[in-house]
């Protein structure tokens, strides 16, 4: 939140309001996977997610933080490993 504060200038912006208003959900490509795949995946491409995030916030990577690791991913963000999505976009039956 330190970081988001001083890229953006928000000096009130708040953890509460991120949870609220930036969350985000990945689909990732699978062929039959359970919660510990799911993790090594994360685990695996932590540099993806976290340079994503901070793109959201602030396009000149000069300004991200230099030293990043897979302890600083997991301290600043919360990471929930699902195995299912639904679509109810489209579902029969259901107006547009």
């Amino acid at each position: 939140m330190d970081w988001v504060r001083r890229t953006t200038g928000d000096k009130a912006f708040t953890l509460a309001q991120a949870q609220r208003e930036d969350l985000r959900a990945y689909l990732v490509p699978t062929w039959d996977w359970d919660l510990e795949e799911g993790e090594d995946f994360v685990a695996q491409h932590w540099q993806h997610f976290f340079a994503q995030a901070l793109e959201d916030w602030e396009l000149d990577r000069s300004r991200w933080p230099k030293q990043r690791t897979p302890a600083m991913f997991r301290g600043w963000f919360e990471v929930t490993v699902c195995c299912g999505v639904l679509d109810l976009g489209g579902h029969p039956g259901q107006e547009d």
